[in-house]
């Protein structure tokens, strides 16, 4: 351990200018004054000093000197701040076990996983050391890599019981990426006060390049005799109103010939038919490492290397499933990757009425570009009440009304109100004049709303000469206004989902506008929510989870259920299997619940995985210096050097 002499603030010896400032003070002071005495007075004084004092006085006023220089020198180092700076400071020995926490982690040989091989490991290093009197660390290393615990000693036997306890907990070793990388930068801390730290990474990830700094080790907890098949992904496409499934397999660590089974439940081919369990299998040859795609469809298609295809039995087209499971059955390393499932195959049937006392091709329009954009998460089916036909107020999910409204509003589903003659019974609003010169349009006004009604609608282009003029109470939000009167307001919540234009097409620009299709879409999104955004998420994924009713039961893939009460939320996927949210609208309507597939991030399934290299940790972290301050030396010393100078003074007094 090196240690030399240093001074902090080095500028701080300016203060020495007042030694010189001293030695002048001396050099300029007058040393006597000009008397006239008598001779015989002289000689008395000048034999007293000779006799008594003169000695003593001289000795005494070079001691004042020397105690004023010296006070000066120590407060010029006070002001440097001296100190003794170590490089370093050592204390005891360090080990650090960093365990790898990826999914690939879970690759078993005879029943034994190798993150159990990587804990019994680690548990053997860090109980020797502290058996030998040094400190153990242990790092688990996931995606967002933290410590289990940190210099334990001897004493600290809890902590090493955490360790014994992961081989106990089923959900120890993450589903998810690892970032060895990241664990290693978590060591800097304890590298920095020790830099004979050793660390032991324990690992299933092949390096093709490794520090060659000797406190870092890399264990392999690999077996030689693993392999793995995996099913990387599988998803389906809806084209011309019909399905077909793509399916990416592959294998590593050999050469194997593979059967992938394909079981569609609740499919529908043929209407007559019914709901039925279809199977299909294809056999695929995949070289170790290689990735291959098969695609099952109607008509199958023209095999090469990289894609295989497959015809459904007698060539049925498959127009709705309830789910489809992905399978190989094979006795590999890793099983987690051997099922897939894929869900979103039923389409909710979402019912929309659209009335108008004079019915135009405007609104038809925008539905239909609502029904293409919506197509694959809902099965969209407007009626149009044709002129002179009787309209209903019940059985569907949303109500379009145009010049006209019910005396009494549908309670089973949303209202769009546009230009509504009359205000409907408890509504919430009431209809006062008419407002506005049918010859001079008139621009809207954003009234600062953030509902979702106004995404991506820009109100200042909208322009309207005629409309109703129209008072609220509190439970509608405004959303645009024109001459400070309410343009387009909206309510949502579980007692009422209304939405209001109170001005007719025929007075506005609106629909020669993008806005006009911005605002039936976002009405729809506002008041029949997507449920979840897909139906597939990695491990550690997030969704953002919606609700068409107050409350949802979710059910983890574990198996367990959670009410929840408050939307929208975001959810975390951390274990691989399916997850279901069941709920009931605010209609009392009971809707299919939605599925959700979570699996391990497909770079797991490589069980042989390689990577470049892995950081050095000694690289990237600076020695801390220690410091000994020597401060309180300097001011003790200051103090006796004070206490001196007052004491010479005060004898020559």
């Amino acid at each position: 351990m090196n240690a030399v002499f240093s001074l902090l603030i080095p500028l701080g010896l300016i203060g020495l200018l007042g030694v010189l400032a001293l030695i002048i003070i001396y050099l300029i002071k007058p040393n006597y004054l000009t008397r006239n005495v008598s001779s015989t007075f002289v000689w008395k004084l000048s034999l007293k000093y000779r006799k008594k004092r003169v000695p003593i006085n001289k000795l005494r006023n070079i001691l004042l000197f020397i105690c004023q220089v010296l006070i000066l020198v120590a407060m010029a180092f006070i002001l440097a701040q001296p100190a003794i700076v170590h490089e370093t400071k050592i204390s005891g020995n360090d080990v650090i076990a960093i365990i790898d926490s990826s999914a690939s982690m879970y690759a078993q040989t005879m029943g034994e996983t190798r993150f159990h091989r990587a804990v019994d490991k680690a548990a053997t290093l860090i109980e020797n050391t502290l058996d030998g009197g040094g400190y153990g660390s242990v790092i688990i290393a996931d995606d967002a890599p933290e410590y289990l615990f940190r210099r334990a000693s001897a004493s600290d036997s809890s902590q090493l019981d955490m360790l014994y306890d992961l081989n106990e907990n089923e959900y120890a070793c993450s589903y998810s990426r690892s970032d060895l990388d990241e664990a290693m930068k978590l060591t800097s801390e304890i590298i920095a006060e020790n830099p004979e730290t050793q660390i032991y990474v324990y690992t299933d990830t092949q390096f093709d390049y490794l520090t060659e700094n000797k406190n870092v080790h890399i264990e392999s907890v690999t077996d030689s005799g693993e392999w793995n098949a995996a099913i990387l992904n599988a998803q389906t496409d809806f084209v011309d109103g019909m399905y077909l499934l793509r399916v990416q397999v592959a294998c590593y660590g050999t050469d194997r010939e593979l059967e992938v089974n394909v079981r569609f439940s609740g499919a529908i081919s043929n209407y007559d038919l019914g709901e039925q369990d279809l199977t299909f299998s294809k056999q695929v040859f995949c070289n170790a490492g290689s990735v291959k795609t098969v695609v099952f469809s109607k008509d199958g298609g023209q095999d090469n290397d990289d894609v295989l295809y497959y015809a459904f039995g007698d060539g049925s087209p498959i127009y709705a499933f309830n789910s489809i499971n992905v399978s190989i059955d094979v006795d590999d390393a890793l099983d987690v990757d051997d099922n897939f499932y894929v869900y979103g195959g039923q389409r909710e049937m979402i019912k929309v009425q659209y009335y108008s006392t004079d019915p135009n091709v405007f609104v038809p329009d925008a539905l239909d570009q609502v029904v293409n954009l919506h197509s694959k998460t809902w099965n969209i089916q407007v009626t149009e009440v044709k002129e002179g036909g009787a309209y209903s107020t019940e059985g569907f999910d949303l109500y379009i009304f145009e010049h006209f409204a019910p005396r009494n509003l549908p309670t089973d589903g949303a209202v769009i109100l546009l230009d509504p003659n009359i205000a409907p019974t408890d509504s919430g609003f009431r209809i006062e004049a008419s407002g506005g010169d049918q010859r001079s349009p008139v621009n809207l006004i954003d009234a600062g709303s953030t509902s979702p009604a106004m995404t991506d609608v820009m109100a200042e282009l909208i322009r309207v000469s005629y409309y109703s003029v129209v008072t609220l109470d509190p439970s509608f939000e405004v959303c645009m206004k024109i001459n400070n009167d309410p343009a387009f307001f909206v309510r949502n919540d579980k007692e009422r989902k209304l939405a209001v234009l109170p001005f007719s097409v025929h007075y506005s620009n609106i629909i020669k506008l993008p806005e006009w299709f911005y605002i039936f879409d976002n009405l729809f999104s506002y008041f029949i929510p997507t449920i979840a955004d897909s139906y597939y998420c990695e491990v550690n994924g997030e969704m953002e989870i919606d609700t068409r009713g107050e409350r949802m039961t979710v059910t983890y893939a574990s198996g367990e259920s959670e009410a929840v009460s408050e939307f929208p939320f975001k959810m975390k996927f951390t274990v691989p299997g399916t997850y279901t949210l069941s709920q009931t609208t605010y209609y009392g309507k009971s809707i299919n619940p939605v599925k959700i597939f979570v699996n391990v991030p497909s770079s797991e399934s490589d069980i042989w995985a390689h990577a470049d290299t892995l950081s050095d940790p000694f690289e990237s972290v600076a020695t801390t210096d220690y410091i000994d301050d020597l401060l309180l030396w300097i001011a003790a010393v200051l103090v006796a050097l004070l206490f001196a100078e007052w004491l010479l003074k005060s004898r020559d007094n």
